[in-house]
C-alpha cells in the first residue's frame, strides 16, 4: 500500500516501519478482515501523524471514515466518544442512544444498546469499507470504552478497521482503560504498537528535508534537537518553529544561520503543555518537583529529600504522584528519579525565581562536595549555577578527568567555562597558559580557534617574560599550523619553538606543562609523573619527536631522518623518561617507519611502527596508535605485502578499534571507515571508500593531511571511474601550479599520488606533451625527497609513454627496469601492473606467447592481492588476445569476467577498451564477410596507414582515440599474418583491400 507508506509528512519522518503495519491492519481489513488496532504513546510521539496518514489515503480510495474522541478538563456524558463518531451520519440513522439529543434520556438495557450500536455498524460496513480513528482513549468514559469492547469483537468479518489512541504515560493502574485493555487484546484479538521515539538520523533526516544546511551547522542543530526533544517529532518541531520565529533559526542567501541556541527557554507552546500536567498537581508538589528539576535531570532521592527538607514518607508520596502524572520516573535502583522528558524538567526549571534557583544551586554543590565521590562536572555546574568563585576548582578537575578520558573538546569547555567565571581576576601569565592548554585540546577538533589561542598564549608568554610558556606556546602554535596545512609557515615556527625549547633549563612549570603536553595519562601508565633530570643529567627537548614526525609530512625526509636518529640515541640514555618524552619518542619512530617506508625498506619500517605503537600504548594515545597501523597498512601492507590479505584486514580492523577510542579528541566531521579505505579500494568497494572519502574531503578533517590523503584517493577513483573533470579538480587542489609546483609545502604522499592521475588524464587526452611535464614534476619531487619507493611508478609511465607515441621497443625497456624496481623490495600490486603493460606491448609486437605469459603472470599476482580492478583490467588483455588468436569462446568468457567487475566499479575508460575488445571480437566471428576477415573501420584504418599516415594523423582523421587505432592495427596485422606497416600495405594493395 504505497500511498500510505509513502506518506510525506514532516511528524512521519522516520515512521516508516509504523507506517507499514498501519497499511497492513487497513489491507487485511479491504479483504474482509476487520480489526482493532491500539497505538499508544507519549504526546506529541506522532500518533495522529499516523491517524492523518491514514485517513488521507481511506479518503482517496472511497473508504467511509469516522471520527471521534475523547477531551482532557471536561466531564464527558455517556458515550460521548461514540456520539461524536456519528455525528456526520445521516443515513442510515444512529441509534437513538448515540444522538446528542437521546443520549441523555436512553431506554432500555446496555446489552439491548450495544446489539443497536453492533447492527448498526455492521450495517454501515456493508455498503463500502469503514474506518473508525478514536483519539486519546485514555480520557474517554467508561460507556465509551465498554462499548468499544462490543463493537471491536464484531470486526474480525467485515471489511472495517477500528484505530484507537492513547498515552500510555497518562493511564493510571486502575483506569478503566488499563483494565480494558487485555480484554480488548484477547477478545477483539487488538493488534497493539507502542510508538517510541524518534533516533537522531531520523531527526537528522527531517531537519536535512526541512533546511538542507550544511555538516556542521546540520549536525549542531541535530544535536540541540535532540538533546531537547530526545526524538519527539512534535516537540522537535515546536523547537524549530520557534528557532525560526525568534529568527535564532533564519534564511540567509544559500543556506540558513543558527546562532547560539543553546541557552535558549523551552518554547512557550511546550510550555503550556507541561504546565497543563503540572496542574493536576497540588502546589507543594509542584514545588518540589521544581526543586528536583534544580538538581538535574537523574535526581538522588536522597539529596532531593535533603535539600526539600521532607521526610521518607513525604518524599515517597511525591514521587508516586509525579510518577502517576508521568513526569518522572524511578530508576530500577531504587535510589532516584529520572524525569521522563528533559523539556518536563527545563519547564520545572523556568518556574524557580534565579535568586531562589542560585540558592538552590549552592546548597546542592556543597552538599555534593561532601559527598564521598563528588562528580567533579556535577559540583562545578551547581557551583557556575550559583556565581560562585569555588567552581573554578572543581572545572579544573572536571578538565583533567576528560582530558585523561580522551574527551579533549569537553576538557576545553570546562576551562572555557573557567576563564569566563574569572577573566577578571587572573593574572595575565595565568591566563596565557589557560590559551595554552585550551589550544591545545582543541588543535584537532578545531585548529582556527586553537591557532587564535595559542598565538596569544605566546604574546602573553612574551610579554611576561616567561620562557617556558613562549617557547611551548611557539611550538604548539606551529604544530597546530601544520595540522591545517600551512607546512611550510607552520614547520618554520615548530624549529623556531624547538630551539627555544633548547635553552630552557628545568623549569618547575614544566611538571605542570608536561601533564598537559602529554595528552593521555592513566594514573597507572608508566611514566606518568612529569620528567625531572637529575643534576649531572642533561635536558633532553621533550618535543623534538613531534617536529621530526612532521617534517616527514611534506617529504623532507634526510632532515627528519638525522634528527630524528639524533633524538632516539638521547631518549636512549634516560633512566626514567617521561610521559612527555614517550610519547614523543613515539613520534619519532612513527616518523622513521614513514622514512623506512619511503625508501623501500618494509621490514625496517614494519619495526620502527611497532616501537611507535608500544610508545603510544604506554600512554594509551590512542589517536597516534590508528595512526600508526593506518600507516603501516597503507605506507608498508598495501605497497610491499598487498597479497598478505588476513594483515591488511586485522590492520585495518584495529586501526579503526583505535581510532573510535580517539574521537572524543577530534573534529566531529572525522570519518570513521577512513581506516579501511586503501583497502576497501583494492579489493574494488569503491562506493563505500567513495562514501568515506567525500565525508571527510567535503566536511573537512581536523588534520590537513587525512583530508589532502582522501582528495588524492577521491582523484584516483575519479580518474578510474571516467570523471575526468573531479579528477583534475582534485589535482588542481593539492597541486595548483600544475606541473610547476613544488614539493616542500603539501603532503608529499598525497601529491605524489596526484601527479600520477594528472599523468594518466592528460594520456587520456592525448596530451602527451602535458603528460611528460607530469612524469617530469613526478622525477624532480622524488629526487627532492631522496626517496625510492616510487622509482618503478615513474618507469612505468615512461613506459607507458613511449608505448603511446609508438615506441614500442623503448616502453618494454623501461617497463622492465619497473619490474626490476618493483622486485626488489616486491610490490607485488605494482608488479601484476607491469606484467599486464608488458603483455599488452607482447600483443602489439604480435609476440602472442610472451603476451600470454605476461598476461597469466598479471594475472596470478593480481588474485593473490584480491586487487579487482586489476584483476578486471588483465581479464581485458587476455580477452584481446584471445580475440587476436581467434579464440572466440575464450575471448568472450575473459570480457565478460572483466566487464562485470568494472560495471560494478563503474570503471568507464576501461569499459570503453572492453567494447573495443567486443567489437574486435565479434568481427572475428564474422570472418569472411570481407577478405582476410577485415571488418569495415579495420579497412578504413589501414587505407590511411598505406596513405602514409601516423598513428595519430588516423585518430585525428577517424575522431578515435590513439589507442583505439594501435588495437585495430594489432588486429590487422593478425588478420593478415604479417608484423610491419610495409607489408600490410603490400598485401592491401595486391587484395584489392583499399582504393
Amino acid at each position: 500500500m504505497p500511498g500510505l507508506k509513502n506518506a510525506g509528512s514532516t511528524l512521519l519522518s522516520g515512521r516508516e516501519r509504523e507506517l507499514e503495519w498501519l497499511a497492513n491492519q487497513l489491507e487485511a481489513a479491504l479483504d474482509g478482515a476487520g480489526s482493532l488496532a491500539l497505538i499508544s504513546g507519549e504526546a506529541g510521539i506522532g500518533k495522529s501523524a499516523l491517524l492523518d496518514a491514514i485517513a488521507s489515503f481511506a479518503q482517496r480510495h472511497e473508504i467511509l471514515i469516522l471520527n471521534g474522541g475523547a477531551y482532557d478538563l471536561t466531564t464527558p456524558r455517556p458515550y460521548a466518544l461514540w456520539i461524536e463518531v456519528v455525528s456526520s451520519v445521516r443515513d442510515p440513522e444512529p441509534p437513538a442512544f448515540l444522538t446528542a439529543a437521546g443520549s441523555s434520556n436512553m431506554a432500555g438495557s446496555q446489552a439491548e444498546l450495544f446489539d443497536a450500536a453492533v447492527a448498526y455498524f455492521m450495517d454501515l460496513s456493508a455498503d463500502r469499507p469503514l474506518l473508525i480513528l478514536l483519539e486519546d482513549l485514555h480520557w474517554a468514559d467508561r460507556e465509551s470504552l465498554d462499548l468499544l469492547r462490543a463493537i471491536a469483537r464484531s470486526l474480525a468479518t467485515r471489511p472495517a478497521l477500528l484505530v484507537g489512541t492513547y498515552r500510555g504515560d497518562e493511564i493510571e493502574r486502575d483506569s478503566w482503560l488499563a483494565r480494558l485493555r487485555p480484554h480488548l487484546v484477547r477478545e477483539a484479538r487488538a493488534n497493539q504498537l507502542d510508538l517510541s521515539p524518534l533516533d537522531q538520523s531520523s531527526v537528522r533526516e527531517m531537519v536535512i528535508a526541512r533546511y538542507g544546511l550544511d555538516g556542521q551547522h546540520r549536525d549542531r542543530l541535530v544535536s540541540y534537537l535532540y538533546g531537547r526533544a530526545e526524538g519527539n517529532p512534535l516537540f522537535t518541531l515546536e523547537l524549530l518553529r520557534d528557532l525560526e520565529s525568534s529568527r535564532h533559526l533564519r534564511p540567509d542567501v544559500d543556506d540558513w544561520i543558527i546562532d547560539d541556541i543553546e541557552s535558549l527557554p523551552v518554547p512557550t507552546f511546550l510550555r503550556h503543555l507541561i504546565q497543563e500536567r503540572l496542574a493536576r498537581l497540588p502546589d507543594e508538589i509542584a514545588s518540589r518537583l521544581a526543586i528536583a528539576a534544580v538538581i538535574g535531570h537523574e535526581v538522588p532521592l536522597e539529596l532531593w529529600g535533603d535539600i526539600s527538607e521532607m521526610s521518607k514518607a513525604e518524599l515517597l508520596n511525591t514521587l508516586e504522584r509525579a510518577a502517576g502524572a508521568g513526569l518522572v520516573a524511578a530508576l530500577p535502583d531504587g535510589q532516584s528519579l529520572r524525569f521522563s522528558h528533559p523539556l518536563f524538567r527545563e519547564a520545572l526549571y523556568e518556574t524557580t525565581l534565579p535568586p531562589r534557583r542560585a540558592e538552590l544551586h549552592r546548597r546542592i554543590a556543597e552538599a555534593l562536595e561532601a559527598s564521598a565521590r563528588p562528580d567533579p562536572d556535577v559540583v562545578a555546574w551547581h557551583f557556575q549555577a550559583a556565581s560562585d568563585r569555588r567552581a573554578v576548582e572543581w572545572l579544573n578537575r572536571a578538565a583533567d578527568r576528560a582530558r585523561r578520558a580522551y574527551a579533549w573538546r569537553a576538557a576545553a569547555e570546562r576551562l572555557i567555562a573557567i576563564e569566563q567565571l574569572m577573566a577578571d581576576d587572573l593574572p595575565a601569565l595565568e591566563i596565557g597558559w589557560l590559551h595554552y592548554r585550551i589550544g591545545r585540546l582543541l588543535r584537532h577538533s578545531d585548529p582556527p580557534a586553537a591557532i587564535d589561542r595559542l598565538r596569544r598564549a605566546e604574546q602573553l608568554g612574551v610579554w611576561s617574560r616567561d620562557s617556558t610558556l613562549t617557547a611551548y606556546a611557539r611550538f604548539d602554535l606551529g604544530h597546530t599550523e601544520v595540522l591545517g596545512g600551512e607546512f611550510d609557515r607552520g614547520l618554520a615556527r615548530m624549529i623556531s619553538g624547538d630551539a627555544l625549547l633548547d635553552q630552557l633549563s628545568g623549569d618547575p612549570e614544566e611538571e605542570t606543562v608536561s601533564a598537559w603536553v602529554s595528552d593521555v595519562l592513566p594514573g597507572s601508565a608508566p611514566g606518568a609523573t612529569a620528567y625531572r633530570p637529575a643534576e649531572s643529567q642533561r635536558r633532553i627537548n621533550p618535543r623534538r619527536g613531534t617536529l621530526v614526525q612532521w617534517l616527514v609530512e611534506p617529504g623532507r625526509y634526510d632532515e627528519a631522518w638525522k634528527l630524528g636518529t639524533e633524538y632516539l640515541a638521547q631518549i636512549e640514555q634516560l633512566a626514567s623518561p617521561s610521559a612527555q618524552h614517550i610519547s614523543s619518542e613515539g613520534d619519532s619512530w612513527y616518523a622513521l617507519g614513514r622514512i623506512h617506508a619511503a625508501m623501500g625498506r618494509p621490514e625496517k619500517a614494519g619495526s620502527a611502527f611497532s616501537r611507535a605503537i608500544e610508545c603510544f600504548e604506554r600512554i594509551d594515545h590512542h589517536l597516534l596508535i590508528s595512526a600508526s597501523r593506518r600507516a603501516m597498512l597503507d605506507e608498508i601492507v598495501v605497497p610491499f605485502r598487498t597479497n598478505h590479505l588476513d594483515e591488511r584486514r586485522a590492520l585495518a580492523r584495529q586501526a579503526e578499534e583505535a581510532s573510535e577510542k580517539a574521537m572524543g579528541a577530534l573534529s566531529a566531521q572525522y570519518s570513521a571507515g577512513l581506516a579501511s579505505v586503501e583497502q576497501l579500494i583494492v579489493e574494488g568497494e569503491w562506493p563505500e571508500a567513495r562514501k568515506v572519502l567525500m565525508r571527510v574531503a567535503e566536511r573537512g578533517a581536523s588534520i590537513e593531511s587525512v583530508r589532502l590523503g582522501a582528495v588524492s584517493q577521491l582523484g584516483r577513483l575519479a580518474c578510474n571511474q571516467g570523471n575526468d573533470d573531479e579528477a583534475w579538480r582534485h589535482v588542481r587542489a593539492v597541486l595548483p601550479a600544475g606541473p610547476e609546483t613544488q614539493p616542500g609545502d603539501t603532503s608529499f604522499v598525497s601529491a605524489v599520488a596526484l601527479i600520477q592521475v594528472a599523468i594518466e588524464l592528460a594520456l587520456r587526452q592525448d596530451a602527451v606533451g602535458l603528460a611528460r611535464a607530469w612524469l617530469a614534476t613526478l622525477e624532480c619531487w622524488l629526487a627532492w625527497s631522496n626517496t625510492t619507493r616510487w622509482q618503478a611508478t615513474a618507469r612505468i609511465w615512461h613506459a607507458r609513454i613511449s608505448a603511446h607515441d609508438g615506441e614500442l621497443e623503448q616502453a618494454i625497456d623501461q617497463a622492465m627496469q619497473a619490474d626490476d624496481l618493483a622486485g626488489s623490495p616486491s610490490q607485488p600490486l605494482l608488479q601484476s601492473a607491469i606484467q599486464r603493460l608488458l603483455g599488452e606491448l607482447a600483443l602489439r609486437q604480435q609476440h602472442h606467447d610472451a603476451a600470454r605469459s605476461h598476461f597469466e603472470s598479471a594475472l596470478q599476482l593480481a588474485r593473490a592481492c584480491a586487487a579487482r580492478y586489476e584483476i578486471a583490467l588483465t581479464e581485458l588483455g587476455i580477452a584481446e588476445l584471445c580475440a587476436a588468436l581467434g579464440q572466440t569462446d575464450e575471448a568472450l568468457a575473459a570480457l565478460e569476467s572483466g566487464r562485470t567487475t568494472l560495471e560494478n566499479l563503474g570503471a568507464t575508460p576501461a569499459l570503453v577498451y572492453a567494447d573495443r575488445i567486443r567489437d574486435m571480437t565479434a568481427s572475428t566471428v564474422a570472418e569472411g564477410e570481407t577478405m582476410f576477415g577485415l571488418s569495415r573501420r579495420e579497412r578504413e584504418v589501414l587505407q590511411l596507414v598505406a596513405a602514409g599516415m601516423t598513428d595519430a594523423e588516423v585518430a585525428a582523421q577517424l575522431s578515435i582515440s590513439y589507442r583505439t587505432v594501435t588495437t585495430h592495427l594489432t588486429s590487422i596485422f593478425n588478420k593478415l599474418g604479417v608484423n610491419s606497416r610495409v607489408l600490410a600495405t603490400r598485401i592491401a594493395v595486391e587484395n584489392d583491400l583499399i582504393e
